[in-house]
């Protein structure tokens, strides 16, 4: 529907809605709703909603709806709603709705509703609501509602509703409905509806419902649907 500028070869390209621009090659770009402008060479990007633009390489972005900014390369990045900036590589980012910045490179970033601003490299980050900001490598995050913030490694956080603060490791979140703000490593939290602070690590937190601001700062065990299992403190 609109021009094709690229400043390298083109593998396949459909349906482009908007100009592709692109200083590298491109694999196979279908749906392009909004220009695509990089750096370096592209694997695939389908649906594209808004320009993709990459100072390195990028494997595959499908459905960007907005720009997708990498200093480094890119292996797959699907559904971005919002600008993707990367100082480093990634792996592969799924429907993004907010800019992906990370000085670092990134696997995986699925459903990013707002920016991803990362030190360090990301693995999987899905649904992300609001900014994924990290000062080390991130594993996976899943449906993010509000800024991760960790100064350490994080393995995945899926369904975060608010932000997940951490000194150190993460393992993997699951619908954190507030911030999570731990000292020590975390290895897996699902569900929380209020920020999980914790001065050491953390096994598994399911399901953690909000309420009860007077539990005290502790380790995290099993739990149930309907109740805490753990201890710990709300700001």
């Amino acid at each position: 529907m609109r021009p094709l500028k690229v400043a390298g070869p083109v593998g396949s390209c459909h349906g482009l809605m908007r100009p592709l621009k692109v200083a590298g090659p491109v694999g196979s770009c279908h749906g392009l709703m909004r220009p695509l402008k990089v750096a370096g060479p592209v694997g695939s990007c389908h649906g594209l909603m808004r320009p993709l633009k990459v100072a390195g390489p990028v494997g595959s972005c499908h459905g960007l709806m907005g720009p997708l900014k990498v200093a480094g390369p890119i292996g797959s990045c699907h559904g971005l709603m919002r600008p993707l900036k990367v100082a480093g590589p990634v792996g592969s980012c799924h429907g993004l709705m907010g800019p992906l910045k990370v000085a670092g490179p990134v696997g995986s970033c699925h459903g990013l509703m707002e920016p991803l601003k990362v030190a360090g490299p990301v693995g999987s980050c899905h649904g992300l609501m609001r900014p994924l900001k990290v000062a080390g490598p991130v594993g996976s995050c899943h449906g993010l509602m509000r800024p991760l913030k960790v100064a350490g490694p994080v393995g995945s956080c899926h369904g975060l509703m608010r932000p997940l603060k951490v000194a150190g490791p993460v393992g993997s979140c699951h619908g954190l409905m507030r911030p999570l703000k731990v000292a020590g490593p975390v290895g897996s939290c699902h569900g929380l509806m209020g920020p999980l602070k914790v001065a050491g690590p953390v096994g598994s937190c399911l399901l953690c419902l909000m309420g009860n601001p007077g539990l005290a700062s502790a380790d995290i065990g099993n739990h149930q649907a309907d109740r805490y299992f753990v201890t710990f403190a709300y700001s």
